[in-house]
């Protein structure tokens, strides 16, 4: 469960790292670590220290809390459950026309 959780911080870091097309070499260099080092860390292999995290919400210009959205997975389980079908879609849109 907490190998779950430090991947999931990992991968949010490495989407918001694409986000602002910076290569894992750039962020690294900018943040003070090897790139071997933000690579285990996106990967879920290593833990990311709270003063790296501290460095990587500068950097990449965003709260520290990004890092950690749904780490617990319930938001997921709510858009999973909020989702509707095409079949739901069309249906609703026919009624709408009557």
């Amino acid at each position: 469960m907490m190998k779950e959780k430090i991947a999931k911080v990992g991968a949010q870091i490495k989407q918001i790292r694409l986000m602002h097309r910076l290569s894992q070499k750039e962020l690294a260099d900018k943040i003070g670590i090897a790139q071997a080092s933000l690579s285990n860390i996106e990967c879920g292999r290593n833990n990311c220290t709270l003063e790296n995290l501290i460095k990587l919400s500068e950097v990449l210009e965003c709260p520290i809390r990004d890092f950690f959205v749904d780490l617990d997975g319930k938001c997921e389980k709510e858009k999973q459950e909020a989702v509707f079908t095409l079949n739901d879609l069309v249906t609703a849109l026919l009624s709408l026309k009557k």
